[in-house]
């Protein structure tokens, strides 16, 4: 019997080992984080290196980077790094300073700076508590989940708005946080992913600096901390076991300018208090230090009364803007929430601003005050003459560009707002994205990220009392929905415009022109040189250099992301451009089918030669992978219209399923239009001006009649995109950026593709590239005999390498690299 009893012991006892070793068991995980901005990877953090516990309860939390170290240890929280030592915040003392009965520990992901992984523990009051150990916050619970879906190998992810999040249940950490302003360009993302273990390198905690007690001296990536502070302070007050002055006596533990955020913190219950409680503790929170920063993004009751109403639009929601996917309910959550838009401006100032209207609820969006000016023209530095001006702005209405207007919390400190958001979680207002698209005057897109992507018109009358579009000689565009009725121009009349107008309203379906711009009197005695004088110094001095064109691989991971995706390299439904196949014997003689050429759908998985063979003279979707390609072939693309929708695009994106529509694409010439790019394969001569003392560089490619200068390239800028690292990712071997150069519109001084909302834009460089022939004439670049709308400079093996790239920047189009040293 007691033998029998000191084996059960021995077997408990080993049991207990092999638990204890289950539980204690380190996991190790690598991650990853980039930023995309404008189709160029802005920024990225490889090797950061994440060490826990098996379990839910963590004694063990560590994060690694090259240069600094984070982690969790007995109740506290330590970092360091190269330059300042080992720190550290005793998590157990701020429990028992804020006298938490419940104390729960947990370690919130920074879902809203994802340029490099950031974590901060998090105080709660709750009896769920693994105390004093800590756990991993999966979700933020203040994150409104619009979609919910389980994944394989454990993974469960959410949509909220314009963030996806997924975590693993098996090792209950977050595995991917992405975050996407579309309009803008901008991409941010986090993954992790389990890997073999590391060694736990935990340093020594003899020699700390403890800065539980110095919250003034803790860093940002701890304002998390400083959040949780201020909910339970909040808390302590609505359940009245604390009088507001506890506020002024935590004062150094409060971030004022997150109050908005603490204040919609689903863990507080202000529904159920009067608004004079509220307004209480929110006076209360009025100490010095907090940020006064200008906003133009906000919810509102109604218009100002100081504002004059200019025009009401009707946001496009018609059947035929759905059936052309140009609102992608995919992507967005609620395609018809947003119905109309007013334009209003505020009497003898240049302060505009648009009203969104819902039928979901009772406020509006307000996004401005912002200058009409600054999302149509940058600023010039030099004083142009006023024919440059007028080329300036006649092109400029074929830039894309948009804006990103983002909220000011700290206005937004009123209970109604609120106690409005709170109530409104499934529509969170952080930024609002208005698109000036290159389609006439007057017409917009917005985003509202994550929630809705549509378009608008402004009268061109309206924009005309603005701006005065007239002396540029732009085009007024509008599709049906804003047609209403009228066949001729609401800002003139004459009968080309009357003519063209009448035709498109009885013989096109789902466009209509109602005033042609002309490019010849925007133009119109206004020569190149004219141009380069307003431009260039006096003393540049040109200096002829040898080049030579590559016709070989497109090197697509050079490109910015969204030529990758335009042209098929990455996924974009199919490409937007095409090849013409023969249509007879004599082309059939003349040519194979280019490399990587695949058949249309339904006929995708058949035999590539055979199709080819069969001389469907048909407009097929491929990826060139060859410059000389480019140039041998007849090549199309899609066509760009009014209501933001490549019409050339096949609307189902499977590779073998297919549609009327889509067969009917393979022989319509409207919506993929033909393009010959032989011009900007002729050039005979290439000269190079260079001034170090400017920091300026200008290109000058000419041929017998066809000629490309590209002025003022700021040196500075592309020394430094040169030395840029390139990025391949360890966790996903397909992602790899080596955009590494200076791009831009073909135009004077264009805008970036996308930015944050300024007022008074200036192109600090005076850049610009222009077309012309051996008159002098500027050459209207989006003629489908040049078709060329942005450039690319780098430097390769020592040389400068030119890229040329397509209409709406959809392929690489020819790469010229000239031999000159920077």
């Amino acid at each position: 019997m007691t033998r029998r009893m000191g084996y059960c012991r021995i077997i408990s006892m080993l049991l207990l080992i092999i638990s204890t070793k289950g539980i204690y068991a380190l996991q190790s995980f690598t991650c990853e984080n980039t930023l995309n901005k404008n189709g160029e990877l802005g920024a990225f953090s490889k090797n950061q290196h994440v060490i826990k516990n098996k379990g839910r309860d963590l004694s063990t939390f560590y994060i690694e980077t090259e240069n600094s170290k984070k982690f969790f240890n007995k109740g506290s929280w330590y970092w360091s790094d190269e330059s300042t030592g080992l720190k550290r915040i005793n998590l157990i003392e701020l429990s028992n300073k804020l006298k938490l009965k419940d104390p729960n520990f947990q370690i919130r992901y920074n879902h809203k700076s994802l340029q490099r992984l950031e974590v901060s523990p998090i105080l709660k009051n709750s009896k769920n508590s693994f105390f004093p150990n800590i756990t991993i916050e999966l979700l933020n619970n203040n994150l409104f989940a619009h979609k919910s879906e389980t994944l394989p190998k454990s993974l469960k992810a959410i949509n909220s708005s314009n963030y996806y999040i997924e975590y693993s249940e098996k090792f209950l950490i977050p595995t991917r946080i992405i975050y996407v302003l579309n309009s803008a360009f901008i991409n941010e993302s986090l993954m992790c992913q389990k890997v073999a273990d590391r060694k736990l390198n935990i340093p020594a905690l003899r020699n700390y600096v403890d800065l539980t007690n110095s919250p003034k001296d803790w860093p940002k990536e701890l304002d998390a901390l400083k959040d949780s502070i201020a909910v339970l302070i909040i808390e302590s007050i609505l359940k009245k076991k604390n009088d507001i002055s506890i506020i002024e006596k935590f004062s150094d533990y409060l971030n004022r300018d997150n109050l908005y955020e603490v204040l919609l913190d689903r863990s507080l219950n202000l529904e159920n208090h009067s608004k004079s409680v509220l307004e209480s503790i929110i006076s209360s929170f009025n100490f010095s230090g907090a940020k006064e920063e200008k906003g133009n993004l906000a919810y509102v009751d109604q218009v100002s009364i100081d504002e004059v109403s200019l025009a009401n639009m009707d946001i496009d929601h018609s059947k035929l803007a759905d059936d052309k996917d140009s609102i992608k309910i995919n992507k967005y959550i609620n395609k018809k929430v947003l119905t109309q838009v007013e334009l209003t401006k505020i009497n003898e100032t240049n302060q505009f601003f648009f009203y969104f209207k819902s039928m979901d609820f009772d406020k509006l969006i307000k996004v401005g005050p912002f200058n009409f000016k600054s999302i149509y023209w940058q600023k010039s530095k030099k004083n142009i003459s006023s024919c440059t001006q007028r080329v300036k702005r006649h092109l400029s209405e074929y830039e894309r560009k948009s804006f990103v207007f983002k909220r000011n919390n700290f206005s937004e400190l009123q209970v109604d707002k609120i106690l409005f958001e709170r109530d409104n979680r499934r529509f969170p207002l952080e930024e609002f994205i208005i698109t000036n698209n290159c389609r006439g005057a007057g017409n917009f897109e917005f985003e509202w990220p994550g929630i809705i992507k549509s378009n608008f018109h402004v009268p061109v009358s309206v924009v005309n009392s603005i701006l005065d579009q007239t002396p540029y000689y732009t085009e007024e565009r509008m599709s049906k929905f804003y047609d209403q009725g009228k066949l001729i121009s609401n800002f003139g009349f004459n009968l080309k415009d009357f003519t063209v107008s009448l035709w498109s309203n009885f013989k096109e379906d789902e466009y209509s022109w109602k005033s042609i711009g002309s490019f010849s009197k925007a133009t119109d005695n206004c020569s190149i040189e004219k141009i380069k004088n307003d431009y260039l110094d006096k003393e540049v001095n040109f200096k002829e250099v040898k080049f030579k064109y590559d016709l070989g691989r497109i090197e697509y991971d050079q490109f910015p992301s969204e030529t990758r995706k335009k042209s098929g390299y990455n996924s974009f439904k199919t490409p937007i451009i095409y090849v013409k196949t023969p249509c007879n014997d004599k082309e059939l003689k003349k040519l194979g089918p280019p490399k990587h050429f695949f058949p249309p759908k339904p006929h995708y998985l058949s035999n590539s030669l055979k199709y080819w063979e069969k001389k469907t003279c048909s407009i097929v979707p491929i990826n060139f992978f060859y410059y000389e390609d480019l140039i041998k072939y007849q090549v199309h693309l899609s066509k760009f219209e009014v209501d933001g929708v490549y019409v050339g695009q096949n609307r189902k994106s499977s590779p073998v399923e297919t549609t009327e529509y889509d067969q009917a694409l393979l022989k319509n010439e409207k919506y993929r239009v033909k393009y010959d790019f032989s011009n900007v394969y002729s050039f005979t001569k290439a000269n190079i001006a260079k001034s170090e003392k400017d920091d300026k560089l200008t290109i000058n490619l000419t041929s017998k009649d066809f000629n490309l200068i590209i002025g003022n390239i700021s040196i500075s800028e592309l020394r430094s995109k040169i030395q840029r690292e390139k990025f391949q990712s360890t966790l996903r071997p397909w992602q790899t950026d080596n955009v590494k150069g200076v791009y831009k519109l073909v135009g004077i001084e264009p805008f970036d593709l996308s930015s944050y909302y300024k007022d008074s834009p200036i192109d600090k460089h005076s850049t610009f590239s222009l077309f012309y022939n051996s008159n002098g004439e500027v050459l209207n670049q989006h003629d489908t005999n040049i078709g060329i709308e942005q450039w690319f400079l780098r430097v390769q093996n020592g040389k400068l390498v030119l890229d040329l790239i397509s209409h709406e920047r959809i392929t690489p189009v020819a790469r010229i690299i000239l031999d000159y040293k920077i």
